[in-house]
């Protein structure tokens, strides 16, 4: 009788799926940054890759890039050839895609279309036909200034608010320190009005590259990038109208993007960041790459592994895919002598909790 449990479970052990990582497109000189993705899945099951392509130059935030796409369907072990969801509309690029499904099953993009240092854009379409073809785009960021987002970053709530989190300058050239603000849409992305203002005073750069996500309560919480040495959090008790002062997290980070999501299969809450002191170059310091969870929304993290700590890498703009193999796909870049990889690694939700 013992066997015959034995047996099925060890069985069973083996059908797990394992952790997979691999270098999705890397870097060369004609494209030396890739970056910037977003995996959506369709309908069928395959998945939707959107990312960052940087053609020429050194691969900085101003050279001209296209909004590239893959598609995969085996759960992101093997890709597609590159195709172009979004041409170079913009004067300097496009780039930082976020995809999402949206409760009435069709799929959104938003991007940023980025003309100068003082006028960046946040732009939203969607499409009937899992991204062969899309509306025409609707600018979320008004008035003109340099707006941007990070990707993977625009989320649904449960009342069907679109929330599409921003930082903002006047003018890059000028200053860098940024602000954050939310826009929301109530009419499926058709209009967005822009909610209160987040800064942190005493921080150089000010607060920047948001990322948002519901609790349990209907609160929405506000993750926040610093250059105090942690991740700061911002709270909005309205569907992300108005927002709190900010406050640390306890996590401690260089000035570098974190991402946040809910874990489907748990209901608790995961955090990507790089679990690092801020160092004296400028993100050389994104580095490990590191996952933690929280069971008490936010307050507290535990279960905190690294995700990659490659030598000689550093690792940034996380975005988080949950599957149904019940397994999470993360895509990031991998950074090497000012050379940017685009970068996945596939693992067990249960992998996160160290088992």
């Amino acid at each position: 009788m013992r066997f015959v449990w034995i047996l099925p479970l060890a069985a069973a052990a083996l059908a797990q799926p394992r952790p997979f990582e691999a270098i999705v497109q890397a870097a060369t000189a004609a494209t030396p940054r890739i970056t910037e993705a977003d995996v959506e899945v369709l309908r069928d099951g395959s998945l939707l890759l959107a990312y960052t392509e940087f053609t020429g130059g050194d691969g900085s935030d101003w050279g001209a890039a296209r909004i590239a796409a893959r598609t995969s369907r085996d759960n992101g072990r093997t890709w597609s050839a590159p195709r172009t969801l979004v041409a170079n509309s913009g004067k300097m690029n496009v780039m930082d895609a976020n995809l999402l499904r949206l409760q009435s099953g069709r799929l959104a993009l938003a991007y940023n279309r980025k003309n100068s240092m003082a006028d960046c854009r946040v732009e939203f379409r969607t499409s009937a036909d899992e991204g062969q073809t899309w509306s025409d785009p609707v600018t979320i960021t008004a008035p003109v200034k340099y707006w941007g987002t990070n990707n993977d970053r625009l989320v649904q709530l449960k009342s069907g608010r679109l929330l599409m989190p921003v930082f903002f300058v006047d003018d890059w050239a000028k200053s860098q320190h940024t602000r954050n603000a939310v826009f929301y849409s109530d009419d499926q992305g058709k209009s967005w009005r822009q909610s209160s203002v987040v800064d942190i005073p005493a921080s150089k750069r000010g607060a920047d590259e948001p990322g948002v996500v519901e609790l349990k309560d209907g609160r929405v919480l506000q993750i926040v990038r610093s250059d105090l040495g942690q991740v700061y959090r911002s709270i909005s008790q309205d569907g992300g109208a108005t927002w709190s002062v900010p406050e640390p997290m306890r996590l401690t980070a260089p000035t570098a993007p974190a991402s946040i999501a809910r874990v489907p299969s748990t209901g608790d809450l995961m955090i990507v960041w790089n679990n690092n002191k801020p160092g004296a170059v400028h993100t050389q310091d994104r580095f490990p790459l590191t996952v933690a969870i929280s069971q008490d929304e936010g307050r507290s993290w535990k279960h905190v592994r690294n995700l990659d700590e490659t030598p000689g890498f550093t690792f940034a703009y996380t975005s988080i895919t949950f599957l149904a193999s019940g397994e999470v796909l993360f895509t990031y870049y991998a950074e090497r002598t000012k050379m940017y990889s685009l970068k996945q690694r596939i693992v067990p939700v249960a992998w996160m909790y160290g088992r």
